[in-house]
């Protein structure tokens, strides 16, 4: 008997279990392709849902499901690092904006639409508990 030194003499053990959850996965990914393929079978010609599926894309689904994974967490990975760039750049470019210019004249726009958004409320609010009858209304 030959003896296998380091991680392979581990193979042996590792090779069913993996086995066993690349099968698991195949199912899965062909029970969802299936009811899909099922589900757009029974749609009517007219339908605008209704597709035209190959029956090979059943057998190509196992395969292109970790690839389009992949594509998917690079592009939530590239979106956060964009927005983190851009917040990063803002937080650094508005306190430099603020000294250059040294006026608050670019708050104004903001503070004033803020100023009617609270008054809006204020007065929907006052409406309400007048109707109550608990506020008396102004003459």
């Amino acid at each position: 008997m030959v003896e296998i030194p380091g991680r392979l003499a581990n193979l042996s053990r590792f090779v069913p279990l993996l086995l066993y959850f690349l099968s698991l996965y195949i199912l899965f990914v062909w029970g969802a392709c299936a009811l899909a393929y099922s589900h757009n079978i029974h749609l009517t010609d007219d339908d605008p849902e209704r597709r035209d599926f190959h029956i090979m894309a059943l057998v190509l689904a196992p395969f292109t499901l970790p690839f389009m994974g992949i594509i998917w967490l690079g592009y939530i990975f590239l979106r956060a690092l964009l927005f983190s760039l851009m917040f990063g750049c803002l937080l650094i470019l508005f306190p430099f904006c603020l000294i250059i210019f040294q006026s608050t004249s670019m708050l104004d726009g903001p503070l004033e639409a803020y100023q009617k958004i609270g008054q809006a409320l204020l007065r929907a609010n006052m409406f309400l508990l007048r109707l109550t009858g608990l506020f008396p209304s102004r003459a």
